[in-house]
């Protein structure tokens, strides 16, 4: 049993595993969140990069087509 210094009200054991679980699924979701924003930055990066690779190579003198590349998984 923990004291709310705010209230007064104490809480139970259940109670306090309750909001820690519901922190830590925010937090998770957060998380979550974050990675995929950084996914599809390093994605987008990823796709400028191979198209400004792609017009330098087929600016070369021998003006061969860029070989397509394939990922695993793809």
């Amino acid at each position: 049993m923990s004291l709310n210094p705010h209230t007064g009200a104490t809480k139970t054991g259940s109670q306090i595993k309750r909001v820690q679980q519901i922190a830590v699924s925010a937090d998770s979701t957060d998380i979550e969140c974050r990675l995929r924003s950084l996914e599809l930055r390093v994605d987008k990066q990823y796709n400028a990069l191979t198209q400004r690779l792609d017009q330098v190579l087929s600016a070369l003198p021998n003006n061969r087509p860029p070989a397509k590349t394939i990922l695993p998984g793809t």
